[in-house]
């Protein structure tokens, strides 16, 4: 009896679609114990193309983010089913994840928008801050801004830190950030002649909310 063919995720990179599809994955859940043996509050993890950081930062939200549905049985076999250490954060905090690997216009002002599009993404996965949040009117207002995708570049810049600041203290725990691919609309940028702009958001956008 021949075995069963082998199914090669070619193209996913969602951690959870992956597990649930049954295809062929090389264990790397270790990566989740090697982060919280870290001791620095952010890390910068460089990579060639196609070697895996999507689907990484996929396993990372996976494990972490404090949702309703149990991810439980995406990790059963795996190596970090078997971390104590890890298992005291398994699903316990809250996630903001930020892809930016579609944004490559040919102007800032498209650039913009692909950012506020991003942004506009992240505050939906987290809307129920609106009802639950107890939000001051002001924090309100910039909120449905940034959902809206009506939101000035002053108040993108402040985007990422407000949305951390307000889940932790929402859920009372710490917040993690995972960015993927941050540096395409930069290389956007210094292509097309608007790297000044580029850069200068983005340093603004990350200081704020990473620090």
């Amino acid at each position: 009896m021949s075995s069963p063919a082998v199914r090669l995720p070619i193209g996913i990179s969602d951690f959870r679609e992956l597990r649930e599809g049954g295809f062929y994955y090389v264990d790397k859940t270790a990566l989740i114990d090697d982060v919280l043996r870290e001791p620095a509050k952010v890390l910068l993890v460089p990579r060639p193309r196609r070697f895996g950081k999507t689907l990484n930062l996929s396993m990372l939200r996976s494990f972490f983010d404090k949702c309703a549905d149990d991810a439980g049985p995406l990790f059963e076999g795996l190596a970090i089913a078997s971390s104590a250490a890890a298992k005291a954060h398994f699903q316990r905090h809250p996630v903001i994840f930020l892809t930016f690997k579609d944004i490559k216009p040919t102007s800032w002002e498209e650039c913009q928008a692909g950012v506020a599009n991003v942004l506009a993404r992240a505050f939906e996965d987290h809307r129920y801050l609106l009802s639950e949040g107890n939000l001051e009117a002001d924090n309100a207002r910039l909120f449905t801004a940034i959902l809206e995708r009506r939101a000035a570049k002053s108040e993108l810049v402040i985007a990422l830190e407000l949305l951390s600041r307000l889940l932790a203290r929402h859920h009372r725990e710490r917040v993690i950030i995972l960015l993927d691919e941050y540096d395409s609309p930069i290389h956007a940028g210094y292509t097309h002649r608007y790297c000044d702009d580029v850069i200068a958001f983005f340093r603004d956008f990350l200081s704020g909310g990473l620090k």
